[in-house]
């Protein structure tokens, strides 16, 4: 009997190890730049204009905190955009091998205008760095991530804030709404 429950215990052991939350994680991401509002609108859910494509990059400082940096690439009108939300989160982990993230975002799109030969920080010249990061728009940022040993996969969404880093203002405004899902790679 001993040895029984001795085998269940390092096969529980086990099974933790390999399903815990790894200290850092990259990978590819697919972003829906359309409100999430607006997945049932098929013509916009078959367009591929409709994502942007990028990558994921989270560090998992302790089990309850993690920095996630999201960061996708979009073209359109002349003009490369570079859109990321870099967010710090509490982590909640929901099962051995289901952690969900919950926190607040800063809003920044790099956008290059080929017409006007000339980089953009939030619509503002990247010279006014610091003007476009205080008005950079704050965001909800929730995540769902299934760890599967070296890889996992995660659906994320992002809700705007009705106000900016500088004046903030804490109403959500869902019609803004982003969902994106990453495949991530787990090291150590």
């Amino acid at each position: 009997m001993k040895k029984r429950i001795l085998i269940a215990a390092i096969f529980v052991l086990a099974a933790s190890a390999v399903y815990a939350t790894p200290f850092f994680q990259v990978g590819p991401m697919v972003l829906y730049r359309h409100s999430a509002l607006d997945l049932a609108d098929t013509d916009k859910l078959t367009d591929i204009n409709s994502y942007g494509f990028g990558a994921d990059a989270r560090l998992n400082l302790f089990s309850w905190v993690s920095v996630d940096i999201p960061a996708a690439y979009s073209y359109g009108g002349g003009v490369h955009t570079v859109g990321t939300n870099p967010s710090l989160n509490l982590n909640i982990p929901a099962a051995s091998f289901l952690d969900i993230a919950i926190g607040l975002a800063l809003d920044l799109d790099f956008q290059f205008d080929q017409g006007a030969n000339a980089w953009y920080v939030n619509g503002r010249p990247v010279d006014e760095f610091s003007n476009a990061f205080m008005g950079a728009t704050m965001a909800y940022r929730l995540a769902l991530t299934l760890n599967f040993g070296i890889i996992s996969i995660s659906a994320a969404a992002a809700v705007p804030m009705a106000g900016c880093f500088q004046s903030f203002n804490a109403i959500p405004s869902w019609t803004d709404s982003r969902v994106s899902v990453a495949l991530l790679f787990n090291f150590l």
